[in-house]
């Protein structure tokens, strides 16, 4: 029976999950969900298909990066804002978001804010629209209504 000594994660080379100990996170399962968002697509689907009606521009955190934040801060187990103080600068959070410091708190509840239901509507159907594979699609959708803990809006 094999083990696995080394995996590369495909979303950033960089990163390798291991069983050798060393540097220890209690959130490294969100290397499989961010695997798994990687395969999908989700994160660029996201991206390039969310329209929020804000005239503001945001050079540091964009709408859809906020979103992509609160989803991997949901999935972690981090359901509320104030959470986002705490975890702007966590090493392996910004590192699987890809950025150096994540959104904070007031940021956060300003997405809030300013998105609604039409605007996650607006979002699945976009993502439905885009994807030709009906599997993919399908997923895609399950994924922001599978669970009422993952709300984003």
């Amino acid at each position: 029976m094999k083990s696995v000594q080394e995996y590369v994660m495909n979303f950033n080379s960089r990163m390798k999950m291991n069983f050798q100990g060393g540097d220890l996170t209690s959130d490294a399962g969100l290397l499989l969900y961010k695997e798994f968002d990687h395969k999908l697509g989700l994160s660029e689907s996201v991206e390039e298909l969310l329209v929020v009606h804000d005239s503001a521009f945001h050079r540091e955190h964009p709408n859809s990066d906020v979103v992509l934040q609160k989803m991997y801060q949901h999935i972690a187990g981090y359901h509320t804002d104030d959470h986002a103080d705490d975890l702007a600068v966590e090493p392996f959070l910004t590192a699987l978001l890809g950025k150096n410091r994540l959104a904070s708190q007031p940021t956060v509840s300003r997405f809030n804010e300013k998105a609604d239901m039409a605007t996650a509507k607006d979002l699945i159907s976009s993502i439905n629209h885009s994807s030709s594979n009906s599997y993919v699609r399908t997923t895609r959708m399950a994924l922001f209504f599978s669970s009422p803990r993952i709300g984003l809006f």
